[in-house]
């Protein structure tokens, strides 16, 4: 599995823990929809985004 797939599964599982987390606190109730896109954002952000970025910042 190349690196940028494996880093951006496990920001999103690190994110949807956490989202799972906080709704449980601040709503006392899980919100499936907006757990699902947020973890579906945060792999997509991470896949497609950020190696962008990153390679932007490294010719500067």
């Amino acid at each position: 599995m190349k690196k940028r797939l494996k880093d951006a599964i496990i920001i999103a599982i690190m994110t949807f823990v956490v989202s799972f987390v906080l709704f449980f606190i601040l709503f006392g109730e899980i919100r499936w929809v907006s757990l699902i896109g947020t973890a579906l954002g945060a792999f997509i952000g991470s896949y497609f985004l950020l190696p962008l970025l990153n390679k932007r910042n490294v010719h500067k």
